[in-house]
């Protein structure tokens, strides 16, 4: 194991035991979990850009859209079809 610096930090009661109870949740000790919480909000995060991801099937070339974009072409598309819907209701044809 790599040399380590023993710290001693006060911290309220109620605090260390959601810290307790976040750390048993992860199957990590207090004191990993502690280095890792440090960790992700000390250190600057590896790579900002996020990968493209890949899309399978018959268009292995695209790109996958993002999450964001998916759902707000989604809603778009289904409030165009409701809209589509409630006309072709309105002249009482399905």
């Amino acid at each position: 194991m790599a040399r380590t610096t023993i710290m001693t930090v006060r911290i309220d009661p109620a605090l260390l035991e959601s810290l307790r109870a976040r750390a048993r949740s992860e199957d990590r000790s207090v004191s990993a979990e502690v280095v890792r919480l440090i960790r992700a909000h000390v250190q600057p995060p590896a790579d900002k850009t996020p990968r493209a991801a890949p899309t399978m099937g018959m268009f292995p070339d695209l790109e996958a859209p993002e999450l964001e974009d998916f759902k707000a072409l989604r809603s778009k598309a289904s409030r165009a079809l409701a809209s589509a819907r409630a006309a072709r209701a309105g002249r009482g044809t399905r």
